[in-house]
C-alpha cells in the first residue's frame, strides 16, 4: 500500500476516535461537593456512563502491514493497539474495582516511585491557594474570555474560543481535538499567574501541536500518535 492510500484507515481511526471517548461521571458534580464537605477525607465514588459498542478490523490491521513506510506503519500500528487497549480500559468501568485498577494502569501507565515523591514534596511546600470568587487576585470571566480570543487571534490561531454554558466537566479550560477549539466552562475563575499557564499549556502546546498536525497528510498526526500525551503534557508543564 503506498503511503498516499492510507484514507480507510484514518477514516477507521476516526470512527474508534469519535467512539472511544473518555467521559466525565455522571456523578461528578455530586461527589465533588462531598469530598470538599468531608474535609477531603470522603472517597468518592464515580458512576461513569455505558461505553459506545466497539469492533475492530482485522482487515485494518492487513492494511496496516501493507504501508509502504515501515516507521509510518508501526505509528499506525501502535496507534490501532492503543485503541484496542483503550477499549478495555472503558469497557472494565462497570467491573470489579481490582479489574479497573489493572486497566487503568495498563493504559495510562503508572508512575514511578521517584516521581511520586517528587508530587507529594511539591504538594507539601505549595503556598495556600484562594479560588473563591471574592478574591481580589482572581480575574473575572469576560476578562479571561476577551485575553485568551486577543492571544488566539495576535499569534494567528485558526482555533477559536468556545465557552461552555452549564455543562460539568474534569476540566474548565482545554482543547478540543474534534473540533480544533479552546474550550472553557463559563464557571472558570483564574488569577493572572494562573491564565499564563493556561495560554502555554493549552494554546501553546496542545493546541499548536493539533493545528501543525493538521497541515500534515496524515490523520494519525492530528488525532495523536500512541501514547503522545505522555510526551505532550509533559512539554505543556
Amino acid at each position: 500500500m503506498s503511503l498516499e492510500n492510507v484514507t480507510s484507515i484514518d477514516s477507521y481511526f476516526q470512527e474508534l476516535e469519535k467512539k472511544l471517548v473518555l467521559k466525565s461521571a455522571c456523578n461528578l458534580t455530586t461527589e465533588k461537593i462531598k469530598f470538599f464537605n468531608s474535609n477531603y477525607t470522603y472517597n468518592p465514588q464515580f458512576i461513569y456512563p455505558e461505553p459506545t459498542p466497539c469492533t475492530f478490523s482485522s482487515q485494518i490491521d492487513k492494511q496496516i502491514q501493507q504501508i509502504g513506510d515501515p516507521i509510518i506503519g508501526k505509528l499506525y500500528e501502535a496507534k490501532h493497539e492503543e485503541y484496542k487497549q483503550k477499549h478495555k480500559f472503558l469497557s472494565s468501568s462497570g467491573n470489579s474495582e481490582e479489574e479497573f485498577t489493572k486497566q487503568s494502569i495498563l493504559f495510562f501507565g503508572k508512575p514511578e516511585e521517584f516521581a511520586l515523591a517528587i508530587a507529594h514534596q511539591i504538594c507539601e511546600n505549595l503556598p495556600q491557594l484562594h479560588f473563591g470568587r471574592k478574591n481580589k487576585a482572581n480575574i473575572r470571566f469576560r476578562t479571561i474570555a476577551k485575553r485568551l480570543r486577543a492571544y488566539l487571534k495576535q499569534h494567528k490561531f485558526k482555533g477559536k474560543l468556545n465557552v461552555l454554558h452549564g455543562k460539568t466537566v474534569a476540566n474548565h479550560v482545554s482543547v478540543s481535538k474534534a473540533k480544533g477549539t479552546l474550550n472553557i466552562s463559563r464557571n472558570y475563575i483564574s488569577d493572572e499567574d494562573e491564565l499564563t499557564d493556561i495560554i502555554y499549556h493549552e494554546i501553546e502546546t496542545h493546541m499548536r501541536r493539533l493545528e501543525n498536525a493538521t497541515k500534515l497528510k496524515y490523520e494519525l498526526f492530528r488525532l495523536g500518535t500512541a501514547r503522545y500525551l505522555a510526551y505532550e503534557e509533559g512539554l505543556a508543564t
